[in-house]
């Protein structure tokens, strides 16, 4: 056994630094791309951000309705700029900036007015966004992306609620896990928000796939599923809801019969897998980006980490930030959804199994779910600083605890109602 995993210790290992260079290769040959193009077809349609503003917000005071359309204007600045030095700029990942808000900068250079541009480095990131998006704007204009994201969007989660209502595992029963979560996801500012995307479609995906080949948490391809979304999101992911990626594909792996304790064991494997992913591809980026550039993006990088965990700004605190965002979805539409939700699954679910005495058999089912669920909360107070200042997106990682707590009520509330006693519960042993 302990060959097995130092074996698998050291494949993650080799695919992590493969990825490293694999990732440089990608974003190296869209580099090669002429921005000429690119920035013509983003200019048609971009202007539209004059009238949404940096931050457009279709309901007031629900920052779940806001569109970050300052960091998206961060995004095509990269993707519609080059030097003509392909790998440096992929390690460089410089951007035109200026005086001016970030998004009259993406209306200015995409309207090829370059005076009084400065070019920032953001060397930190991946940035692999670009490897998408350059070729994609070389054929699509500003507004048919707006569109084809949509329809792209609309086509995963569609075929992802077709996977869970037709899996023989899940069935319709589990809709209304789906349901909650796409609620609040909020797909309709996500279809409009381009730093939203890299998040959910790998989540979604990578949940899709999980699916497909009815993967449960004790496979061993999980620790490669989890390895992968974990590499892919720190790849092209702009700091957004990361965890996402993992705990929802995750959750859909504890919906087979086993031992509490052997799903709780190899959920964490499968965390680690993942977390080894995302933080080795991300150090990645630091450690090519100085051999390439020569400046210190290691030391920027950490300094960098230290600000977002909230090192550096003593006056937000962990709690408060964890209050902040939780909320951003103590709103009236948000209660009264998740008040229905919850009196469903009470009454279907809960209430039944009190008056055949079987609760406390469904609470020990429930216990892999519940750790899974408070992956949220241990993520918002990791990098609390970053969830404090972006409350607008930050607060989808609850997504992870709708989804689990659901889906893990809805599974063993099954469970224990077609087992003739406690007893029979095969669960509930040891291994």
């Amino acid at each position: 056994m302990k060959k097995e995993w130092i074996k698998r210790g050291i494949i993650c290992v080799l695919v992590v630094i493969a990825s490293w260079f694999v990732g440089a290769l990608l974003e190296s040959l869209v580099y090669c791309i002429p921005t000429d193009i690119i920035r013509k077809n983003i200019s048609r349609g971009v202007n539209i951000y004059s009238t949404e503003t940096d931050f457009y917000m279709y309901s007031e005071d629900y920052l779940t309705t806001m569109n970050d359309n300052d960091s998206d204007s961060v995004i095509l600045c990269e993707t519609a700029y080059s030097t003509g030095h392909p790998l440096y700029d992929a390690m460089r990942s410089a951007y035109p900036g200026g005086n001016a808000s970030r998004v009259n900068n993406i209306i200015a250079w995409s309207n090829f007015h370059d005076d009084d541009f400065s070019i920032t480095d953001y060397s930190r990131y991946w940035h692999g966004y670009v490897t998408v998006f350059k070729p994609l704007f070389c054929l699509f204009t500003f507004a048919d992306m707006r569109v084809l994201k949509y329809i792209v969007e609309m086509a995963i989660y569609g075929f992802l609620g077709l996977q869970i209502i037709c899996n023989k595992n899940l069935g319709k029963e589990y809709s209304v896990a789906y349901l909650s979560l796409l609620v609040l996801l909020n797909p309709i500012i996500i279809s409009l928000a381009f730093q939203y995307m890299p998040c959910t479609y790998i989540a979604l995906l990578t949940s899709i796939v999980i699916l497909r080949y009815s993967v449960k948490v004790w496979d061993e391809s999980l620790i490669y599923i989890m390895l992968g979304s974990g590499i892919l999101t720190s790849f092209f992911d702009f700091l957004t809801f990361p965890v996402i990626t993992l705990g929802i594909p995750l959750t859909l792996t504890l919906i087979y019969e086993g031992t509490v304790s052997r799903k709780i064991k190899h959920m964490i494997a499968a965390s680690v897998s993942w977390a080894f992913g995302y933080l080795g591809m991300w150090s990645g980026k630091w450690i090519l980006s100085s051999v390439v550039t020569g400046n210190n993006i290691i030391t920027e990088a950490f300094k960098y980490v230290k600000h977002r965990t909230g090192n550096t700004e003593p006056d937000t605190t962990r709690f408060g930030a964890l209050l902040a965002v939780t909320r951003v979805v103590i709103k009236r539409p948000y209660v009264l959804f998740f008040f229905i939700v919850a009196v469903y699954l009470f009454i279907k679910y809960i209430l039944p199994l009190i008056k055949k005495k079987k609760i406390v058999a469904m609470l020990k089912l429930l216990i892999p779910f519940a750790v899974l669920a408070m992956y949220s909360v241990v993520w918002i107070l990791l990098t609390f600083q970053h969830c404090y200042e972006n409350q607008k997106f930050t607060y989808r990682n609850y997504g992870i605890m709708i989804f689990a707590l659901i889906v893990g009520i809805v599974y063993s509330g099954n469970y224990v109602m077609v087992t003739e006693n406690n007893s029979d519960i095969k669960e509930i042993g040891n291994e």
